[in-house]
């Protein structure tokens, strides 16, 4: 979303991220806008990575015509390979701010609302409700889910994450799953860059949404619920009760998952990012490859953030084919 800052007549492009306690504002911006460091704290990304960042204050966040002001936001160094300034390079409305309105946010016609006053639901009958609790100094909503039949708490629904469904591997042994799936995983990033992580995938029931989903069990701990869940609702956030509403838009449709995913190396190769365990072709997290679908990097994206906007691209076939280090061929079904 775009916002500008501090009466500057120039939109700004900003994530709108439930799940960030505070906002950011790109370091770059500090000296253009005479952005003073008011404090230094501790600052976690969603993948555990922690930084110590500098904390200004924006005088004014204008969204629409109305002004927000006083804003706390973290000074943000994005990794060299956070994808996050790619979709929107000058920071996050994080819920330090969240919190001071009620919202809207309609999937479908990616747009987001918000007003002074709770907003009426559309559809009740179909709406579903979640009581949340959050920080005492920002809206981060965390709610309790009913998944396979147990009552799962502290999920945070965060607008910032375009995964599903993420619990702590903590808790994964309590669901019985008739085909979980293992995978190394380096391929989610927050701001701070990536983090290797082992999950374990598995397809349970959503009681609340009578449908089945994919669960990830995730080794850094973190519980959530992204966009690639919430996409097919309305989301409605009423921070006065502190109540989520989802109204269904569409049929939740379940995508296969994806057995393999690559990335772009600074020499024009690939790296694997993401492999199942249980693979048979035997690649790993971290080997290089030479070509993935007879072509490297450069043949398909102009930057890295071309890359991070359309890699989906690379999947929309059944089989991959890649071809290694030592110049082997290998066809490698996607799901």
């Amino acid at each position: 979303m775009q916002a500008e800052i501090n009466g500057k007549d120039k939109p700004l492009d900003f994530i709108f991220d439930t799940g960030a306690f505070n906002s950011k504002i790109n370091h770059t911006l500090m000296e253009e806008y005479n952005l003073e460091t008011k404090a230094i704290k501790e600052n976690e990304d969603s993948n555990g990575n922690v930084k110590v960042i500098e904390v200004t204050q924006l005088e004014k966040v204008v969204l629409g015509k109305t002004p927000f002001s006083k804003i706390g936001a973290g000074k943000v160094v994005y990794a060299e390979e956070s994808p996050s300034p790619c979709i929107a390079e000058h920071g996050i409305i994080g819920a330090n701010l969240i919190k001071l309105a009620h919202w809207k946010i309609d999937y479908r016609k990616q747009m987001i609302y918000f007003s002074d006053e709770p907003f009426s639901i559309d559809n009740p009958s179909t709406a579903i409700s979640f009581d949340y609790d959050s920080p005492a100094l920002s809206d981060t909503p965390k709610v309790e889910f009913k998944i396979a039949g147990r009552n799962v708490e502290n999920l945070i629904i965060d607008t910032g994450s375009n995964g599903g469904f993420r619990l702590p591997v903590s808790v994964e042994k309590a669901f019985t799953s008739t085909e979980p799936l293992t995978f190394y995983d380096c391929s989610v990033s927050g701001i701070y860059g990536f983090n290797t992580d082992t999950l374990v995938v598995k397809t349970l029931q959503l009681n609340d949404f009578n449908t089945s989903f994919p669960i990830e069990f995730s080794a850094l701990g973190k519980g959530l619920i992204g966009n690639e869940f919430l996409k097919y609702f309305v989301l409605y956030m009423d921070t006065d009760e502190q109540t989520i509403t989802l109204v269904p838009q569409s049929e939740i449709i379940v995508q296969p998952t994806r057995q393999l995913s690559v990335i772009p190396a600074k020499d024009n190769t690939w790296l694997v990012n993401s492999v199942s365990a249980n693979a048979s072709h035997g690649l790993k997290l971290g080997d290089t490859l030479l070509k993935v679908n007879h072509q490297k990097p450069s043949d398909l994206y102009q930057d890295y953030c071309d890359y991070v906007m359309n890699n989906y691209k690379l999947y929309n076939t059944d089989t991959i084919t890649i071809e290694t280090k030592s110049r082997e061929i290998i066809n490698i079904p996607i799901h």
